[in-house]
């Protein structure tokens, strides 16, 4: 009974994206500590692999035509 009340009392917490949170009680997350900055990393690398996609589209086709 205890986690229901406290789940109400802290119902914004498990409705944000992020940070992700889930919180059983004061003391415990079942949410482990490096899943966060896990996150971060990823959106990072995806956003520079699509920045860097396009780069190296042009690269290519500046060696192909010195190659010609």
């Amino acid at each position: 009974m205890q986690s229901r009340a406290f789940r109400r009392e802290h119902l914004d917490e498990h409705t944000s994206w992020f940070p992700l949170h889930d919180r059983c009680n004061a003391g415990y997350d079942r949410v482990p500590g490096w899943v966060n900055p896990a996150l971060v990393m990823l959106l990072v690398l995806a956003v520079a692999c699509v920045a860097y996609g396009p780069w190296l589209g042009s690269a290519g086709r500046r060696t192909l035509r010195q190659g010609r």
